[in-house]
């Protein structure tokens, strides 16, 4: 009798094992039954790094948060997303890594991060070319960017493109004195991501770039490895610059541009309707975190300097041109020499069409 409840045991356990593989994130799995036992179950974990801050005031919660929901709304429960926030899934390069894999379905990162597998899109961090965050909205929703650069990108790394959202523009700190004009920053040590093009628009400055992965930069800003960094007014709060650099500056240089993007060979083994509702959320979830922006830039930027104590200097006319005409022929070498000269006028040339 024991040996019969014992294989009897085994058996369950068996069975509920292999239950839970149906909802494991590599696409080869075979999606599970839903409650009525009519359709299948499509689970996507969506990793990104962002944490703590309610998706009202963060363009990149509001994303996750605004894709997960319209998705499920519209397939009525048959594609379920899982959220990982704070960088559960890894850093912002492993978890595009595990996209590009497999092993994960979806993330939300820069575009700077996926540069690192298509160029091309290092186009996005030309500094002191893009006049505001709607025209760089636009350039990434035309079919020019998403047959040049995005599909090029899939091809080569399993990575699809869902949509694109800027969220501000990077400014540059300082743990030493206040900037006001390019000769400001000179000599100072400032923290870049890994990319190539951030490297080349702070040595423009005069200035030495360090790259340190996010999840280190606060503790290397706070332990004086480096004076300052650049960032958008959103990440300043959110990761507490604030608490260890005094001063920024609006010089606005690079454009800040994330996205939400998914695994090319999940997405197109989902049945069509699926990847219609799919990408349907994903302009849903882009226009939410549009709107965030529009909303909460002026009001966070209030709280650094109110609440943070941080001074925040707005350029004059003059001296806005100043730091652009620093660092905008240096960075356009740069892409020049990496995608090569007809390439970048193509994309300036769709680029001024949008008005």
């Amino acid at each position: 009798m024991k040996k019969i409840l014992a294989l009897a045991l085994c058996a369950v356990m068996v069975f509920g094992l292999a239950a839970c593989g149906t909802q494991s994130a590599d696409p080869s799995t075979a999606p599970e039954a839903s409650a009525n036992g009519n359709e299948a179950v499509y689970t996507l974990k969506l990793g990104y790094s962002t944490s703590g801050v309610p998706a009202e005031e963060s363009p990149t919660v509001m994303w996750c948060d605004a894709f997960k929901e319209k998705v499920e709304e519209l397939t009525d429960g048959a594609v379920v997303v899982e959220i990982y926030n704070g960088g559960q899934l890894g850093t912002a390069d492993d978890t595009t890594g595990a996209v590009s894999a497999g092993s994960v379905e979806m993330s939300n990162q820069a575009l700077s991060v996926l540069a690192n597998y298509e160029p091309k899109l290092m186009a996005f961090d030309l500094a002191g070319v893009f006049q505001d965050e709607q025209s760089v909205n636009a350039m990434t929703n035309t079919d020019w960017v998403r047959e040049n650069i995005f599909d090029p990108l899939e091809e080569s790394s399993d990575i699809r493109i869902l949509s694109c959202y800027c969220r501000g523009f990077r400014c540059f700190t300082s743990s030493k004195n206040e900037l006001k004009v390019p000769e400001d920053i000179a000599g100072q040590t400032i923290r870049i991501m890994d990319n190539a093009m951030y490297r080349a628009i702070v040595e423009a400055l005069s200035a030495n770039p360090v790259a340190i992965s996010g999840g280190e930069m606060y503790t290397a800003m706070a332990n004086k490895v480096v004076d300052g960094h650049e960032n958008t007014i959103f990440s300043y709060w959110q990761d507490k610059t604030y608490e260890v650099q005094d001063y920024a500056v609006m010089d606005n240089h690079t454009a800040s541009v994330e996205c939400g993007f998914i695994n090319a060979t999940f997405y197109h083994s989902l049945p069509e309707e699926y990847q219609a509702a799919i990408d349907e959320a994903a302009v849903y979830a882009q226009e939410q975190a549009e709107t965030v922006r529009a909303n909460m830039t002026e009001v966070i930027t209030e709280r650094l300097i109110n609440e943070g104590g941080m001074t925040i200097y707005t350029p004059t006319e003059e001296e806005y041109q100043q730091w652009h005409d620093a660092y905008r022929q240096a960075s356009i070498d740069f892409l020049a020499e990496r995608v090569g000269e007809d390439f970048l006028n193509e994309f300036m040339s769709v680029y001024n069409e949008l008005g």
